[in-house]
């Protein structure tokens, strides 16, 4: 019995120990998972400290608007759009930087670019041309599926390495630039032949200043321009139709004597080695006294897109008519001729200019009145003796685009002395009432990066402006068809 009580009461404090053992393994246990949880909880706590002062991508850029907030205040892109990392909005453009001057004289406007033997421009800008290639590829990617909607090559998207950072309005505007020297002295000036030398050489003059070997951005539906001459000559723009891409402008100076309006279509086509743009569309100057004179501008084209060098010249002839004293004036831009085959021989110059002004009949047909500007008989003639339409001739026009004009023999410009009034952009200040409209080119993300060399941002910018306006048109038309539907 008494072995049987010590059996038993061993085995009783063998179970106790056994329990008091494992109660220690569990307790151990706990305080391990504990100590393990504790752990990972310091070490969560140590990567959302991580993640909180990790910094964010263009933190560094300088030129951030925003690192929250999707777009600046001006943008055409849809503010309810979540914030894109890849494209942060941009800090708009200072005064300093809108008020850069533009260059004036030949040497800077022409930069990059020089006279060739056969007359004309070619481009020596090695930077340029380095940044174009392989965009012929691109565009051929393009061109059927664009062809095929029936549109023109200006709806091409094309790589942001080409493009500078300025609008198409602003590149219009570089046209007029000798508005100050030539329309003001026209507006004070009685005798109306005389005042329509001078609208000739307004005209002609600034062609030289449109040439470009860098493409400026396409208009987005709704730019606008506000810009002024040093003469206080004010100038707008906007970009009214996308589908085709049409601009209307006018100008004012100060005195009203003088309105210039009308409207640019951009069209473009591609030859087998060129590119071709054109801006159609008539130019109006109307006087205080009624005189109404309009014309129509060159064409420019690019040559050596695949082989070759690579050229700027103007094609196509330029028209002018005054509408209410029966006045023309028909410019044939380039003499350049080409003869022979074995021997060749070479006349003339691809930068010449010769032209007649002379009186015609009044139009009867108010159609024939519409469609002079681009009458196929008058762009196409490639000789001053070919002219039709003519009842007297009154004097000659002679010279070069790219040195000097002369009407009926006397100089009316010159290259080398007359220097350009460029294009100011308007500016907001507190002493004034002037208002920018926030749809000014100014406010254009793409453009903006551009200006800033963040190549990067500026082509996210242009790809999402890009999406924006097709879907911006697809709305248009869904309204349009539910209008067409409920009539």
């Amino acid at each position: 019995m008494e072995g049987e009580n010590i059996s038993n009461s061993i085995n009783t404090e063998s179970e106790q120990n056994l329990q008091e053992t494992n109660q220690q393994l569990v307790t151990q246990e706990q305080s391990v998972q504990e100590s393990g949880n504790v752990f990972q909880e310091e070490e969560s706590k140590n990567e959302q400290e991580k993640e909180l002062y990790m910094p964010k991508k263009h933190e560094d850029n300088p030129f951030v608007l925003s690192l929250d907030v999707s777009v600046g205040p001006n943008s055409f892109i849809d503010n309810r759009q979540p914030y894109n990392e890849e494209c942060p909005p941009p800090k708009y453009f200072s005064n300093d930087i809108l008020l850069e001057p533009l260059p004036v004289i030949r040497e800077d406007i022409l930069k990059g670019l020089k006279e060739t033997k056969q007359g004309g421009l070619i481009c020596v800008d090695k930077e340029a041309m380095d940044k174009q290639k392989g965009v012929l590829v691109h565009v051929f990617k393009q061109l059927s599926k664009v062809l095929m909607q029936g549109l023109s090559i200006s709806h091409i998207s094309l790589p942001i390495k080409i493009f500078e950072p300025r609008s198409s309005i602003q590149r219009i505007v570089d046209i007029w630039s000798f508005a100050p020297k030539f329309l003001a002295k026209a507006s004070q000036i009685q005798d109306p032949l005389e005042r329509f030398k001078q609208v000739i050489a307004f005209a002609l003059s600034g062609i030289y200043i449109g040439t470009s070997q860098y493409k400026p951005f396409n208009p987005l539906l709704g730019e606008t321009l506000q810009a002024q001459f040093t003469d206080g000559t004010q100038i707008y723009c906007e970009h009214t139709s996308h589908h085709p891409p049409i601009t209307n402008f006018l100008m004012q100076p100060p005195d009203n004597s003088y309105e210039f309006y009308g409207h640019y279509e951009f069209t473009g086509s591609m030859g087998a080695n060129h590119l071709k743009t054109s801006l159609k569309g008539p130019n109006n100057i109307v006087f205080k006294d009624g005189q109404h004179i309009r014309f129509r501008v060159p064409e420019f084209q690019l040559g050596g897109t695949v082989m070759g060098e690579r050229t700027i010249e103007t094609t196509g002839n330029v028209v002018f008519e005054d509408l209410t004293n029966n006045y023309k004036a028909v410019i044939i831009l380039g003499t350049y001729k080409r003869h022979g085959y074995f021997r060749v021989t070479e006349t003339g110059s691809k930068d010449e200019i010769q032209g007649m002004i002379y009186e015609y009949s009044p139009y009867i047909n108010k159609l024939s009145f519409q469609k002079t500007l681009y009458n196929d008989k008058i762009i196409g003639i490639s000789e001053i003796g070919q002219i039709s339409d003519s009842i007297r001739n009154i004097c000659e026009i002679s010279g070069s685009w790219l040195r000097q004009i002369f009407i009926g023999g006397d100089l009316y410009w010159n290259i080398e002395k007359d220097i350009p009034n460029r294009q100011i952009p308007k500016t907001q200040t507190n002493q004034d009432d002037i208002i920018i409209a926030p749809s000014d080119w100014r406010f254009r993300e793409d453009l903006i990066w551009l200006k800033y060399d963040c190549m990067d941002i500026a082509s996210e910018w242009k790809h999402r402006l890009e999406e924006q306006q097709r879907y911006d048109r697809k709305l248009r038309n869904e309204k349009r068809e539910q209008r067409l539907k409920e009539t």
